[in-house]
């Protein structure tokens, strides 16, 4: 008996060697590891960034290590399981799932909101497509335009109800179709007729049809009430001080911003995304082509290169910003290499690090 427990107990000591350089992000020693490196551990010095990062290329991990604490107070490091609040990297999420829909016939993209919600206010409602909402193109006020919200209205739970009283009677900024609108609430209104049509719960949609299917295992719609494994805590920088960010509730941002998920479960999606297991090359070119490229560059949940705007090799993406995180998860696609910043730091400017790691990516 006692061998075996030897033996066991080297295999054991050996799994946790493996599992620390793993968790260090020692994956690929070389030159571009060790640029990056660098890179990140400057923009930490500075107070630029902390949280986690991870690079693929061709499918593989070449890049991965966490900077900084999760809990400033108790002094716990982030690793690369700790879990971050992802921000709008969740609305291609949404996206996606709207798409599915579409693909099993349960939406069209060219239908109104009336359509699918009979009980929408009709002077809007009847304008609005789902293509509209998608693609911030709908008119759709924003966060910004509600009186209070930002900062005092955000920390209080809301139902739908709730939700839908901020801007189902608000008159539109433009007639839909004819401007681009960055519109979280337009993203919530995606939720309320994907839980319609399909009959389920948004989270158990996300659950079954994408987190499951990319083997996302850290990754769910967490409210705050949960005691969830390994979540940050959220910081901003003042300039003179980090402090602990502002409370918000995780009902106002339903399918806009309230997915919590790691490094690595963001790989996992974007490895099955672009591989077509989680929907057909047909919805996958609908997904990726804008809306109004002279206007803006935004599509179907993500942003993408337009030639004639972004020089360089072809990519999409989306970023996050919500109060204490900031996010992003960057695929160029011509190449398949992955990208994925998380920080549970308020105001990092990841589009800007994104572009340095590219750099020494196309060295």
């Amino acid at each position: 008996m006692r061998k075996y427990e030897s033996q066991f107990k080297r295999l054991f000591v050996f799994f946790l060697a493996l599992t620390s350089i793993f968790c260090k992000g020692q994956i690929v020693e070389g030159e571009e590891y060790e640029q990056i490196d660098s890179l990140l551990n400057s923009e930490f010095e500075k107070r630029s960034f902390q949280g986690a990062a991870l690079v693929a290329k061709h499918g593989k991990i070449i890049y991965q290590n966490a900077f900084g604490e999760s809990n400033m107070e108790w002094k716990t490091p982030n690793t690369i399981s700790t879990k971050f609040q992802i921000g709008s990297v969740t609305k291609p999420f949404t996206a996606l799932a709207v798409l599915k829909a579409v693909e099993e016939g349960l939406l069209d993209l060219n239908k109104r909101i009336t359509d699918y919600l009979p009980d929408y206010p009709k002077t809007p409602g009847d304008k609005i497509t789902i293509h509209h909402l998608l693609s911030h193109t709908s008119g759709i006020i924003d966060f910004p335009d509600i009186p209070g919200f930002e900062w005092n209205l955000e920390r209080l739970g809301h139902s739908q109800e709730m939700m839908l009283a901020y801007f189902q009677d608000k008159e539109l900024k433009f007639e839909p179709g004819t401007n681009f609108k960055y519109s979280n609430l337009g993203y919530y209104l995606l939720t309320v007729i994907l839980e319609k049509v399909k009959r389920k719960e948004f989270a158990e949609i996300l659950q079954t049809e994408i987190f499951d299917i990319a083997r996302m295992d850290n990754t769910s719609v967490a409210k705050f009430r949960t005691i969830l494994d390994q979540r940050a805590e959220g910081y901003a920088n003042t300039g003179k001080e980090v402090i602990n960010a502002p409370p918000w509730d995780q009902s106002i941002v339903k399918g806009s911003g309230d997915i919590v998920s790691t490094v690595e479960d963001l790989f996992l999606f974007s490895l099955s995304l672009f591989s077509n297991k989680l929907l057909s090359q047909k919805y996958m070119d609908v997904m990726f082509t804008p809306s109004l490229p002279t206007k803006d560059n935004y599509a179907y949940g993500w942003f993408v290169s337009l030639p004639d705007k972004h020089s360089g090799p072809k990519w999409v993406r989306h970023s996050g910003s919500i109060n204490g995180f900031s996010a992003i998860l960057t695929h160029l696609t011509d190449d398949n290499y992955t990208i994925v910043l998380l920080s549970n730091l308020h105001g990092v400017k990841t589009i800007k690090i994104t572009e340095e790691i590219k750099k020494i990516l196309y060295k």
